[in-house]
């Protein structure tokens, strides 16, 4: 939940802890959580064990694209996820979260795109299942369609699926259509909300997302993964911490209700 990051790391969770939740994920700042580091895992699991708390999924770097032309940003990707991924292993968390890339209006591109994606997919999928870590691809934009598609296509679905981000295809004006044709691959979840403009990170029920339509779907295909909330303070109509969290809370145990 990323809620406000000037707020300290071991503050947020015991925050995030006494308003109810009973899970997180941890974002894509290696700053602020500081997994790489071995002190930084202990501080974790310290906070984690302290408050309750369970980590669903750990979000990898995506400042560098693992579908890059430039071989060199590649493998600095590459090594990044690898390095997040070891983490998830040490931490037991099961599942990383990895963008595919974001694509290009040029089609030439595009396929090689596709043919380095697939080429960091598979390295990535062989050190995370030695480590006993699922892969979940997150959707993106319109762009990057393409190469969420092919590696869902193209790689194993017992390690490899699907992280579905309902603000995400909401802003590209689409509906649940990723989740309609890859729900059987779904392994955890960014839930928030926008008007369809931008990527604003609204509490759900905040924006014009058709969350009755989404839950319809989710028992459509009987999924019992968490809901996560990827939600930011900055955006919201609520603009204090204890009642945007507050607010968080209740709009979650709708959604999981309402999914029986």
């Amino acid at each position: 939940m990323a809620i406000d990051i000037d707020i300290p790391f071991l503050r947020m969770i015991r925050m995030i802890s006494g308003a109810g939740f009973e899970t997180i994920a941890l974002s894509s700042s290696k700053e602020y959580s500081e997994y790489p580091k071995a002190s930084g895992r202990d501080r974790i699991r310290i906070v984690i064990e302290e408050n309750g708390l369970e980590i669903d999924s750990i979000h990898a770097p995506y400042q560098l694209d693992i579908s890059s032309l430039d071989e060199s940003e590649r493998k600095k990707a590459v090594r990044e996820c690898e390095i997040c991924i070891d983490a998830a292993s040490e931490l037991g968390i099961k599942i990383m979260v990895v963008h595919p890339g974001y694509g290009d209006a040029d089609e030439g591109k595009m396929d090689r795109m596709v043919d380095m994606v697939l080429k960091s997919m598979d390295l990535l999928s062989r050190h995370a299942l030695d480590r006993g870590v699922k892969l979940a691809v997150e959707n993106l934009e319109a762009r990057s369609r393409v190469l969420l598609e092919r590696i869902l296509e193209s790689l194993p679905e017992d390690h490899i699926g699907l992280c579905y981000d309902t603000g995400h295809e909401n802003e590209i004006g689409e509906s649940f259509q990723i989740l309609q044709k890859f729900g059987h691959r779904l392994f955890t979840t960014h839930i928030h909300d926008n008007f369809g403009i931008q990527d604003d990170h609204l509490l759900p029920y905040e924006g014009n997302i058709d969350w009755d339509r989404f839950v319809v779907l989710l028992r459509q295909i009987r999924y019992s993964g968490n809901l996560l909330l990827e939600v930011k303070m900055d955006s919201s109509q609520f603009k204090e911490h204890k009642v945007f969290l507050r607010e968080a809370k209740k709009r979650a145990d709708k959604l999981r209700s309402m999914t029986g």
